[in-house]
Parts: structure tokens; sequence; C-alpha cells
């Protein structure tokens, strides 16, 4: 029987390599790169430095900034398709030569008039290459891509629906397109039967049209076994966005978050002498502890810290001597500074046990239990024992939270909100007002509770059947199944009961019709090798697929990784398609977590992707701003 490939690369080692063949390929043993904010967004979302450099860049320049003349070196401009980028570029050289030469990549498609300004001035005597390279997404993790467009929920989810020729759908298109180009993919698409997500889906299938025939050899060229494209918008889910999750990622997103600012934290730590040190740490995939603990519940990352600490102290002989004279890690660390190979390690053990303390106190000062018990019930409509709850004494426990003036006004609205979207009251007026007042909540609040009902579609009285009704409960996939674990992360997010089905070949062609009806039996068949996988018998992952350098599945130069995740994924043998999972109006870190899940459980490659990613206090904020474009 033949043996399943493993993907060689996971989604964000494919963009950064695809970026780095393309920028790094200009010939000169010295070069500069010269980068608008856009580009250098997508560039530093999946590139270190140290990559770029990598590439015989000797500096990175910020293209609105006055440079100094590097005339024998040639130039590589990164640039977003924009007026204002190409205005910079061409008033570069109309006084001076500053370059040797000059290499333009645009993130995307350019528009005609853009290009023809660059044609007709004078820079084009030196402009060696103009290339379009569809690499405008960002790729904060290993299977996440992001289009990077904060506080879209007002512009999309307004009282009205958007026309078609809105500036929105053109941008978000523009950034799938991107995607599928940089994954060799021409999709299946299907789409959540609303308004917005038709919409959003047709506009995608236009741009890949577009690009097909500017490109004649895309589709012919295009991965064989065709993705699944799944556009879905926040309406799918409004629970997810208001409830306090209590793993790592989404814990330290929600409660810390003046301390984290992108994946940028600051950490402040005691010293051995007693004092207090702040500094900024990045929380990405090259740390694997990052990785190994980032979407565990809270209470199974520090006894996880402790054990790999202990692994590393007894595998070290120098930091095992220590460890007998002082079990205080603040000392240890001091101690180590003397030992310049241990220091990094130690200060990352230093940098966990210290966040895993903060959000431990930040959890019991804002008394979160009974509120995330609380939570759990309305999400699932099921208490921890599976009984469901009476109406009226989940009303009682609601208003008791609501009339609680220790529990913080943030804490109170995500409440109010959640038992209105759970409930299916979200159009009830006067409940709204009854629990404003109870809540004791301002003007701003009370805008995000009348807005929560253009997210929340008017149901009949009877519940609709299947993954598409009121509740979901959430199975244990991790290795403790101590019950106040579980009794407090239950509740499975919608877009992972979408995956599921989409797997086992079940989704609804009602609630996820086909904007184009797949001429193959592509998408039908994904689930039947996903069950043949199990006894054996499986597809190669694109086995017979052959696409460029940055699309190889083995013989990369591996000394480029960035990523702890790429390893790990490495490991899993995938059958069947990729599933792409498109969440417009932003998606929470517990969809995040969910597709890792899903991929991991499933044996299929999963990616998810959104506007932005999307924190709780983001969501409850956009909610008052609705409509608001």
């Amino acid at each position: 029987q033949p043996e399943v490939n493993p993907p060689a690369m996971t989604l964000r080692g494919i963009h950064r390599e695809r970026l780095l063949d393309n920028v790094g390929g200009v010939e000169g043993d010295l070069k500069v790169l010269v980068v608008d904010q856009g580009a250098m967004r997508v560039l530093g979302s999946c590139c270190k430095n140290s990559d770029v450099m990598g590439k015989r860049i000797t500096l990175i320049e910020d293209l609105n900034i006055s440079r100094q003349p590097l005339p024998a070196y040639p130039a590589i401009y990164l640039l977003s398709p924009m007026a204002e980028s190409v205005d910079c570029f061409i008033k570069d050289w109309e006084e001076t030569r500053p370059y040797l030469q000059a290499h333009v990549f645009f993130t995307s498609r350019a528009p005609d008039v853009l290009i023809e300004r660059i044609s007709k001035s004078k820079c084009s005597r030196y402009l060696k290459t103009l290339k379009e390279v569809y690499v405008d997404f960002l790729c904060p993790e290993s299977q996440v891509f992001s289009l990077g467009m904060d506080n879209d929920l007002p512009t999309l989810m307004g009282p009205s629906p958007l026309p078609a020729e809105h500036p929105h759908f053109a941008t978000l298109a523009e950034g799938i397109l991107s995607l599928c180009v940089t994954l060799q993919e021409d999709p299946i698409i299907r789409y959540q039967n609303t308004e917005l997500a038709r919409a959003l889906a047709a506009a995608v299938q236009a741009r890949l049209d577009m690009y097909a025939r500017l490109d004649n050899q895309y589709r012919s060229t295009a991965n064989p076994e065709r993705a699944t494209l799944i556009v879905m918008d926040r309406t799918l889910d409004s629970a997810a966005p208001l409830l306090h999750e209590t793993t790592y990622h989404a814990m330290l997103q929600d409660l810390v978050r003046l301390h984290l600012k992108g994946n940028t934290y600051i950490h402040k730590f005691e010293t051995g002498g007693g004092g207090v040190k702040e500094k900024k740490v990045i929380l990405d995939e090259t740390d694997p502890l990052w990785c190994e603990c980032r979407h565990k519940h809270i209470s199974e990352v520090g006894p996880d810290i402790q054990k790999a600490l202990q692994a590393f102290m007894q595998n070290n002989k120098a930091i095992s001597s220590l460890s007998k004279e002082s079990k205080d890690l603040g000392k240890m660390q001091e101690a180590v500074r003397s030992m310049p190979q241990y220091q990094a390690k130690m200060d990352k053990f230093s940098l966990h046990v210290g966040i895993t303390k903060r959000l431990v106190e930040a959890y019991k000062s804002r008394r979160l239990e009974p509120l995330i018990l609380l939570e759990q019930v309305l999400a699932t409509g099921e208490h921890p024992d599976g009984s469901k709850p009476n109406e009226k004494d989940l009303r009682k426990d609601v208003d008791r939270l609501l009339q609680d003036a220790t529990l913080d006004p943030e804490d109170r609205l995500r409440l109010v909100l959640l038992y209105l979207v759970t409930q299916k009251k979200a159009h009830d007026e006067e409940l709204q007002s009854q629990l404003l007042k109870l809540a004791n909540l301002g003007v701003l609040e009370a805008k995000a509770v009348k807005n929560i009902r253009h997210l929340v579609p008017v149901v009949e009285k009877q519940e609709k059947s299947g993954w598409f009704g009121k509740t979901k409960k959430k199975k244990s996939n991790r290795a403790s199944t101590e019950k106040e674990v579980l009794d407090v992360a239950r509740y499975c997010p919608t877009l992972k009961s979408v995956g599921e089905a989409e797997v086992a070949g079940k989704l609804s062609m009602a609630d996820f019709p086909y904007l184009k009806e797949p001429a193959s039996s592509n998408a039908a068949s994904s689930s039947k090798d996903v069950a043949a996988q199990s006894s054996g018998i499986g597809k190669s992952l694109r086995g017979g697929f052959k696409g460029p350098s940055w699309m190889s599945r083995g013989g990369r130069d591996k000394s480029r990784d960035s990523s702890n995740q790429d390893s790990e994924f490495s490991n899993l043998k995938l059958s069947g398609p990729r599933m792409i999972l498109l969440m417009a109006g932003g998606a929470t870190l517990s969809e995040v977590r969910s597709v890792y899940e899903l991929l991991r459980e499933s044996k299929r490659e999963a990616i998810i992707g959104c506007t932005s990613i999307l924190s709780p206090q983001r969501f409850c904020e956009d909610l008052a701003h609705l409509g608001e474009r």
C-alpha cells in the first residue's frame, strides 16, 4: 500500500519561500531591499531579517524615509500596488541615480495606470524587473493567514448589505487570489448561505477567473486535487468571540492585552538580586515552548513547563548542579548568565513561567470562574453533567452576575451579548433594556447590544436540525480529562463543525452551496479518501503535483526554516485535498485552535483564513460601530 507523503512545509513556510525566491532571485552579491508599509507587514509576518539577509541583501529600507544613495548596489523594491508607493518609487529616481538598477515586485496585481506611470518615468531606463508576485496576505502562524483588514466588521455587518461593487470585496478577493497563486490552487468554492458570504465568494471566483485569463498556464499547472475554499461570515457563530477562553494564547490576548501588541509581549521579571527588569519579546513559532503550550488549557501549561525545565536541567550537568543549590528560577537565571550557551533557553522558561503566573493572577483577581462556567452552559445548552438548564434558573444566574459590581463592565457586556445570542433573543428590545439596566452599562455598550441583532438572523420557533442547531458539545482531545478542565472548555466553535462536516462529506448543500458545481467528484470523494486513509489506503497529498521550488515537498533548503511547526506537521501523514476555511469579519483564537485540532484529527490539511484576528474586546468595540462605513 502506498505511503502518504507528509507536507514538507506549512502555509507559512510556503509563503516565506515564495517571497524569498522572488526577492532573493535578483543577481548581485550585495543588494538593497526597499519596502513600503504594506509590503513590510507581509514580509514581517513570515520572514526574519536573517532570512532576508541570507539572500545577500545587506539593507532593508523604508520607502517613505529618505535614504542614502548606494549607486553600486542594485535595489529590490517590494511594493503594494498603490499610487502612493509608485509615486515614491518614481521620486527616488527623478533627480539622481540612487541605486545601480531597480527591480520592482508588486505584492499583488497592479492597475494598468500604475504600470504606465512607471514606464513613462525617468526610472524606466534603469528598471530591470517589473513583476507581480501575488504574496499579499499575512501569515502569523503556520496554518493561519490574515488579510490584515483590521476593524472590518463595522463595514461588513451593517443594517443594509454592501453593494457588490464595494471596494472591500475587491480587497478581500485580491488577498485570496494571492493565497491561491502561492499555493498553486484553483479551489472549489462553497459559501455560507448568506448574502454577504455569497458576494465574497463571487468576488473571489471573479478574481480567479480573471487571473486564469491573464495566465493561461494557471489552471493547467494548478494542483489537480483541488482544494475546497469555504467562505463564511461572523453570523455563523456570534458566541465564539464573546466567550472567555481558558487556553494559553487566548487568555494572553484577553486578560493581559495591555502587555501584548500583536505578537510582541512586554515581559517583566525579577533578577537574582531582587530587582525588576522589563523587555520586549516576540511570541512566535521559533519558540518550541510557545508552540507546545499556546493551545493548551492554562492548568496544563504550568506543569508542562516545569516538566520541560526539569528535562532540560537533567540533560545539562552544569544546569543540574545549579538547580540543586537553588530552586528559584530567577536566581538560576542570573547564574546562567555566565554560561551563554544556556542563557537563551533559560530566558524562555522564565518568560513562560512569568506569563503563566500573570494569567492565573488575572483569572483570580477578576473572579472569572463562575462567569466562565455560566458562559459554557449558555453556549452549549448543557450543564457539565449533560443535563439541560432550566430557563428560569438560567436567567436568575445571569441576572445575579450582571448585578455583581465587582465584575468588570466589559465582562458584564459580554454576558449580556452572549445571553441574547444563545437564547435567540437578540431582536428582543425589551429584554435588551432590562439587561442593560441590570448590568449598569453605558451608551457605547448599549449600542453594541442593540447592534448584535445584525449578527443573529431571525429564526423560526422550531430549531433547525443537524450541526446548525443550537449547541455543540466539545469532545476532549487533551491528555488531561480532569473535570474542572472540561467544565470551562466545552464549547466547540461552529467553524470546526463546518470543517468536520466537510471532511465527512456531510456538509449541507442547503446551508453551504457550491458557487459553481464541481465538474469532477473531487469534493464528494474527499471524505472517502480520509476514510480509506484510516485503513492504510490513501492517495499521496498532491503526490503527482510538480510545482516550483517553493511548492517542493522535499529537497528544500532546511536552513531557511523559521518554524517549529514545520517539523511538527512533517510527521503527519495527510490525505485528501486542502481545506481552506475563510471567516470574513475576523476569526477568534478559539477558531484558530480548532483548525489545528481538525488537521490532527482528520489527517487532512486545514488552513484558516480571516480578514483579521479578532479579540473579544475588539469584537465588542466593533459591534458598537456596526454600519458606520
